[in-house]
């Protein structure tokens, strides 16, 4: 039976892992990223809106140009809705472009700095004394051995790796989208009803656009159908704005915010969404993802400890998570405040 070696072996080949991986890979690291689904083909779901912390953080990584390669587009107007008024925001710039163009930048990044990365493959059992993982190719069914230093979960918010180190499934929460046609140029929220924690949203791109909503699990009725709810809700958005949808819709788990978790074990991290790491009510989570296999990298190369560095983010996460009904109300309170008195609804 097969058996690899690695100084670092890193579950999960999205933005997170990638990352990782390059950090890793540019300080001479030996690095293999197993992932799930065809690196090169995988579409995530995401909204595909880039805010400046974003920004700032890819520069922080790879540099100016990087980001002028991305070539996102720069979106000045948001259009915020609750209860029937609106708010119109301008001069925050937001950047949007496709997740695919992103994280095909992150993964050719790392291997055109050698890094291996075996596709269509996955970890189905952890053994912590031997710093070893069975593994498997998902296409042959072929088991495979990897003996490694350090162990990363980067695979997302239904984390694996956190699954056999603590025996225990990540807090989730669900969010649905769907690509369409263009129909405006600015970016809209309209914030959930109902003391729901979560909003729909119209993100446009240069040649289309994407509609969906994210409805955060934890913060609501635990006995509620939630992909039906986020269905339906979707649907009323779509239908207020005479959005048609012409594709069929695609479903994704995200973090539900309030079960962060940086480390498990001697070895084992856990970077990214696996980690928990999402701003609740609001869903960004590519800077979370970005910020944890930087510092991580840090760690690793002999900086301050990951879970010392992580701290502030941490608790910002769990803040945010833990009083997200809170904060939803305040921010629709905003709207309906603004909007009502602002004129035109617009705060510049």
């Amino acid at each position: 039976m097969e058996t690899k070696h690695c100084d670092y072996l890193i579950i999960g080949g999205g933005a997170a892992g990638c990352t990782l991986g390059y950090l890793l890979r540019k300080a001479g690291a030996n690095v293999l990223i197993l992932e799930r689904l065809d690196a090169k083909q995988k579409d995530k779901l995401c909204a595909g809106m880039i805010s400046n912390w974003c920004r700032e953080e890819i520069i922080k990584i790879f540099g100016e140009e990087a980001w002028s390669a991305l070539d996102a587009e720069p979106i000045s107007v948001v259009e915020e809705f609750f209860g029937g008024y609106e708010l119109i925001l301008r001069g925050d710039t937001f950047y949007t472009m496709p997740r695919k163009r992103l994280d095909d930048y992150f993964l050719n990044s790392y291997i055109k700095l050698g890094g291996q990365i075996k596709d269509l493959a996955t970890v189905r059992k952890i053994n912590l004394e031997t710093n070893s993982a069975e593994c498997v190719e998902l296409r042959t069914k072929k088991i495979f051995h990897v003996r490694f230093g350090n162990l990363i979960g980067a695979d997302g918010a239904a984390s694996t790796v956190r699954k056999l180190t603590t025996g225990k499934k990540p807090r989730i929460s669900f969010a649905l989208e769907s690509t369409i046609p263009l129909v405006g140029k600015n970016i809209i929220f309209d914030h959930l009803p109902d003391g729901s924690v979560g909003y729909r949203w119209y993100i446009p791109h240069r040649h289309d656009a994407t509609v969906g909503a994210i409805y955060f699990f934890s913060h609501t009725n635990p006995t509620a159908d939630y992909a039906k709810s986020c269905r339906e809700w979707l649907s009323d958005f779509c239908r207020s704005r005479a959005i048609s949808l012409t594709q069929s819709l695609r479903g994704a788990c995200l973090p539900a915010g309030d079960d962060v978790l940086l480390r498990t074990g001697e070895n084992i991290y856990f970077i990214g969404d696996a980690a928990g790491l999402i701003r609740t009510p609001s869903g960004e989570g590519i800077p979370f993802a970005l910020l944890s296999a930087r510092k991580l990298a840090e760690s690793f190369l002999g900086g301050t400890s990951y879970e010392e560095a992580m701290q502030p983010a941490k608790e910002k996460v769990t803040n945010e998570a833990t009083n997200a009904r809170k904060f939803q109300f305040l921010n629709n309170l905003r709207v309906l405040k603004q909007g009502k008195n602002s004129r035109k609804g617009e705060c510049v």
